[in-house]
């Protein structure tokens, strides 16, 4: 089976629910059909852009995009 690529919302929200902490990691991993590894290296992504000052009122968006 293919893999399914996300799309950049459903990138950011996997980030989001992953860092609100709701629900067990796992469980998000297996919703969006992503390895744990994949998980982190979206949400440092999401963090790192988080730092950058330049970001429009400190928001990260365009990390996921590119």
């Amino acid at each position: 089976m293919p893999k399914s690529k996300l799309t950049d919302d459903e990138k950011l929200a996997l980030v989001l629910a992953g860092l609100k902490g709701n629900v067990p990691l796992s469980d998000l991993l297996r919703q969006y059909g992503v390895s744990q590894a994949t998980y982190y290296k979206l949400r440092d992504r999401f963090l790192e852009a988080g730092q950058n000052t330049d970001s429009a009122f400190g928001i990260p968006f365009i990390f996921l995009f590119q």
